[in-house]
């Protein structure tokens, strides 16, 4: 039987079943500790126990696989966290995108027109 979400958000998890639920390694996640961005508990036998939701931490995962900064993450979980600044952040990030793809593009056309410029010298060396 699937759980729901809210179960999925009052469940405890050791370090080493959220690194392995979540793909990063227990470093990380400590560290993500020691920066605020997400939070653990110590119980009696010195464990430290994770009572995220997994799906946060899973866009935390993917915002930083999206090169955004931990301070631009850290933000967004404490100020921004609704789905109009989450619509917006995308927004602004495939603006981001297209802009250098257009950069990109346009280096290329560049470097092919010195690949041709180069192409008729060579052609033409030695004739006059």
């Amino acid at each position: 039987m699937t759980e729901n979400r809210t179960e999925m958000k009052r469940r405890e998890y050791l370090i080493g079943d959220m690194s392995e639920i979540v793909g990063i390694s227990r470093d990380t996640l400590r560290f993500y500790e020691k920066k605020g961005i997400i939070k653990s508990r110590k119980k009696e036998n010195g464990y430290r126990y994770y009572l995220e939701d997994i799906l946060r931490l899973m866009f935390i995962v993917y915002r930083r696989k999206m090169n955004q900064s931990l301070e631009e993450i850290e933000r967004y979980i404490k100020e921004e966290n609704s789905l109009e600044c989450m619509k917006e952040h995308l927004a602004m990030r495939i603006k981001q995108e297209e802009a250098s793809i257009q950069y990109h593009q346009q280096a290329i056309a560049r470097m092919q027109l010195a690949e041709r410029d180069m192409d008729q010298a060579e052609k033409y060396e030695g004739k006059y």
